[in-house]
């Protein structure tokens, strides 16, 4: 069986043959890249003391303590130069899948979404 072919004609007269599954793959690429790029990050802050984290059942459990950072960044263009500023500690409360847990920043830790969490 022979696969089908579709034809895309541009307004320059260049033709393009494309296979139909090649637009569901490349449809399918960003989703896998995203949870990489957000990986030990604070994605959702819950209330004032816990928050939704990027670190799921392989990298974490509850009672695990977690070191809260925020990056600060000085410069620009070519200089900028950014570093990882320790905001607080915390701990792991529940997973709440394969992917997130929820964490719990006690004594007033000031956070917000996007703050780099790492487990100690």
């Amino acid at each position: 069986m022979t696969p089908t072919r579709v034809e895309l004609k541009f307004s320059e007269g260049i033709s393009m043959r494309i296979l139909p599954f090649a637009f569901v793959l490349l449809s399918l690429i960003p989703l896998g890249c995203a949870h990489q790029m957000m990986r030990g990050s604070v994605v959702m802050k819950v209330d004032e003391d816990e928050a939704h984290v990027c670190l799921g059942e392989n990298e974490v459990k509850p009672g695990d303590k977690v070191t809260l950072y925020k990056s600060v960044c000085e410069g620009a263009g070519k200089g900028r130069r950014c570093s990882k500023v320790k905001v607080g500690e915390g701990e792991i409360l529940e997973l709440v899948n394969e992917h997130y847990s929820l964490a719990r920043f006690p004594n007033n830790v000031e956070f917000a979404e996007g703050y780099i969490v790492e487990k100690r």
